[in-house]
C-alpha cells in the first residue's frame, strides 16, 4: 500500500519497503533503476526486499550520508581535527550570536559565515573551509578599535569568549 504521508509511521524495514514499493508502482517499475537511502539496518532491509520484488532495481546506501559518517569518524579519530573544529565552532557561534560582531563581519567580508549542523554533509569540513576563506577578514575585524571597544563593553561571558575568538583567529595552528 502506498502512503502519501510517511510521518508518524514506525520506520521498520517492512514499512519502508511497503512505502517504497507503493511509490515504485505509482511511478512504474520500468522507470526505476535504483533506490538510495541512508545505510541504517531498516533501510538496508527495505532495499533487499525491493530487490527481491523487482530484480532490475537495486538498493544502495547514500554516498553523501556515507561520506558524512566517514568525516565524523575522522573527527573522532584525530584529536587535532576535533579540537580545530570545536575552536572554529566557537568563532562561528560568537559572530552569528552577537549582532554587533556579525555586522562588523558583514561590513568587512564579501562572504557569509555558514551555520552548519552536524547532521549536514561534511559539516566539519564546511565550517573549517569557510573560516579559512574568511580568515583575512576575521583578522581585520579583531584588529579594529571598534571590535576592541565593543568586546570591552560586553558582559563577562562576552569578554571571555571574545578573548578565545581572538586567540583562535590569531593562532597559526588554527
Amino acid at each position: 500500500m502506498y502512503i502519501e504521508d510517511f510521518s508518524g509511521v514506525e520506520k521498520t524495514g517492512v514499512a519502508i519497503a511497503n512505502y517504497l514499493l507503493g511509490a515504485i508502482e505509482t511511478i512504474g517499475p520500468s522507470n526505476v533503476l535504483q533506490v538510495v537511502t541512508d545505510k541504517a539496518a531498516n533501510y538496508k532491509a527495505a532495499g533487499k526486499e525491493i530487490e527481491k520484488v523487482h530484480k532490475h532495481i537495486f538498493w544502495s546506501p547514500c554516498c553523501v550520508h556515507t561520506l558524512n559518517l566517514l568525516f565524523k569518524d575522522f573527527s573522532t579519530s584525530f584529536y587535532w581535527l576535533m579540537t580545530t573544529y570545536k575552536r572554529g565552532k566557537v568563532v562561528e557561534k560568537y559572530f552569528l550570536n552577537h549582532n554587533h560582531a556579525l555586522t562588523m563581519f558583514r561590513d568587512n567580508s564579501t562572504l557569509e559565515l555558514l551555520k552548519v549542523a552536524k547532521t549536514r554533509f561534511a559539516s566539519y569540513y564546511v565550517l573549517s573551509r569557510r573560516l579559512m576563506d574568511c580568515r583575512k577578514d576575521l583578522s581585520t575585524i579583531i584588529s579594529l578599535n571598534s571590535w576592541r571597544d565593543w568586546v570591552k563593553q560586553g558582559d563577562g561571558n562576552t569578554k571571555i569568549i571574545g578573548s578565545k575568538v581572538v586567540k583562535t583567529i590569531r593562532s597559526e595552528e588554527f
